[in-house]
C-alpha cells in the first residue's frame, strides 16, 4: 500500500509541477529586457522606399536628306526613285539618367507593308541630354504613289524605366505623299 501512495504522491507531484510550468492558468510574465506586445491600436512603422529620380526619353527631330518637297497646304512629299536618309534626334527630359543602350524602333511603309528598323541612339543620356540616332535610307519605289508612313518610337522595347511611357512622349509618326 505505501507503494501506491508514493504513485498517487508522484502523479499529484507531477500535474502540480506542469500546472506551474505553463502558468497554471494566468498570464505569464514578458520575459525581462522583451519588447512590449503590439495591440491593433499600436501604429507599425513601415519603410517607405525614396524613389530615384526617372529619366523620360523623347523624339525631339526627325531630320530627312534630302528635305521633303513641302507644297504651300503644307502636305509633304517624296519623290519616286530617290533615296531619302532619316535620323532621328533623342532627348532625355526626364529627373534622371538613362545607363546603357538607346534604341529607335523606325518601321516604315510605303504601301508594301511595313519594313523593320532599329536604330541605335547612342549610350548613357544625362538629363537634358540629346543624341542623334544612326542613320539609315530608303529608296521610294518608282512604281509606287500613296502614301508613306514611318513611326519612329523610342525604347521600343520598354528597356528603361521612364516617369512617361506614353506614346505622345516616346511616338512620332510622319506620313508623306510620293505623287
Amino acid at each position: 500500500m505505501p507503494t501506491r501512495k508514493l504513485l498517487w504522491l508522484l502523479i499529484a507531484l507531477t500535474f502540480s509541477m506542469s500546472d506551474a510550468a505553463c502558468g497554471g492558468g494566468r498570464p505569464v510574465p514578458p520575459a525581462p529586457n522583451s519588447p512590449p506586445p503590439e495591440s491593433p491600436a499600436t501604429p507599425r512603422a513601415t519603410h517607405t522606399p525614396t524613389s530615384r529620380p526617372l529619366p523620360d526619353l523623347t523624339i525631339t527631330d526627325v531630320k530627312i536628306e534630302p528635305a521633303p518637297t513641302v507644297r504651300a497646304d503644307g502636305l509633304q512629299l517624296l519623290i519616286r526613285g530617290l533615296t531619302y536618309t532619316f535620323r532621328v534626334e533623342v532627348k532625355n527630359i526626364g529627373a534622371g539618367p538613362v545607363r546603357g543602350a538607346v534604341l529607335v524602333g523606325a518601321p516604315y511603309g510605303c504601301g508594301r507593308g511595313l519594313a523593320p528598323n532599329d536604330l541605335f541612339a547612342g549610350n548613357d543620356l544625362a538629363p537634358g541630354q540629346s543624341h542623334l540616332s544612326d542613320a539609315f535610307s530608303v529608296t521610294i519605289p518608282t512604281d509606287f504613289g500613296g502614301k508613306c508612313t514611318f513611326t519612329f518610337t523610342v525604347d521600343p522595347n520598354h528597356v528603361h524605366e521612364e516617369s512617361d511611357k506614353s506614346p505622345k512622349s516616346n511616338v512620332r509618326e510622319l506620313s508623306f505623299v510620293v505623287p
